[in-house]
């Protein structure tokens, strides 16, 4: 219990990836507490909001840090050619940014897994909540597993057929289904 306690405690104090820790250590002692586990579920979601913020922002500054070649003049004049070459200033910026825009994009994968993983848990647990198959599957398409959203999605159908979000859940079903690879012939 005083996990969670110290879960809330943190998150009061605006301290949401710690608070994730103490929740994550109070979950595997009480793994059937579904309020905790659909807390951290969202505490990952909002990491990967922070995650995905920092990303944009990254990603902007790479792009005014090297506009590329929208603006540069033609690379067959001697002045494109000698403003093409990157300098070695331009060069560990890019090198840096780069490095930091691949341990964002593992934190984001890491993030939408985690959250993911707790929505499997709390669907295992509570069998008849359509909302939390949504909630599975737009993780699991966040998270990049296809299989485990189209599952979702085909439990929800199942638990609420005539549900408004339905149809556009059959759409999403479709298109995962098309752009899923064939199973390999034996």
């Amino acid at each position: 219990v005083g996990w969670r306690e110290l879960a809330t405690a943190l998150q009061a104090d605006s301290k949401p990836d710690e608070a994730i820790g103490a929740l994550e250590r109070y979950t595997a002692l009480k793994p059937r507490d579904e309020d905790a586990l659909r807390e951290l579920a969202g505490l990952h979601l909002g990491k990967a909001s922070r995650v995905q913020q920092e990303l944009q922002i990254l990603q902007l500054q790479q792009q005014f840090a090297n506009p590329g070649a929208e603006f540069a003049p033609p690379t067959t004049s001697p002045f494109g050619q000698a403003i093409a070459r990157p300098g070695p200033i331009t060069e560990a910026l890019t090198s840096q940014s780069s490095g930091r825009l691949s341990e964002l994009y593992t934190e984001l994968q890491a993030a939408f897994n985690a959250a993911k993983l707790n929505y499997a848990s709390l669907a295992n647990l509570d069998k008849q909540d359509a909302s939390v198959q949504l909630q599975l599957a737009d993780a699991a398409i966040n998270a990049g597993d296809s299989a485990s959203a189209i599952a979702a999605y085909k439990r929800f159908l199942e638990l609420a057929p005539d549900d408004p979000a339905a149809p556009a859940v059959r759409e999403e079903l479709k298109r995962l289904e098309a752009a899923a690879p064939a199973p390999a012939s034996g």
